[in-house]
């Protein structure tokens, strides 16, 4: 397409390590249901889907800002609960640095200038 080769990303491999992430039939009555996924060691990870799928929805509460209803989080195998708002993940925590989990909100804004 550009008349010559393109090696601007080389392939490399990746060592895939163990789950460090699972998600087992996390619920939110009303915005998604029954969403199951494993994020291992090593591996990058997008949550995609049209406008309206639950997407945003699921991220918040992977990210401890609302309550599931249904569901568990695991990281590195153990259970993920927060009691309190103030006790969901920071970016600054221990766990968000060893592991690499980072939110990223990509998208158009939902409000509209008049």
């Amino acid at each position: 397409m550009v008349g010559r080769s393109v090696s601007l990303f080389p392939r490399t491999t990746a060592h895939i390590g163990d789950v460090l992430l699972e998600v087992r039939g996390l619920t939110r009555v009303g915005a998604f249901r029954d969403i199951s996924f494993s994020v291992r060691a090593g591996e990058i990870v997008g949550l995609a889907g049209l406008v309206g799928a639950g997407r945003t929805e699921v991220a918040r509460v992977l990210f401890g800002l609302d309550r599931a209803d249904a569901g568990e989080v695991l990281l590195d195998g153990k259970r993920v609960t927060f009691k309190t708002p103030s006790g969901r993940w920071r970016p600054e925590s221990h766990m968000f640095r060893r592991i690499g989990i980072w939110m990223v909100w990509s998208g158009a804004s939902r409000s509209r200038r008049t």
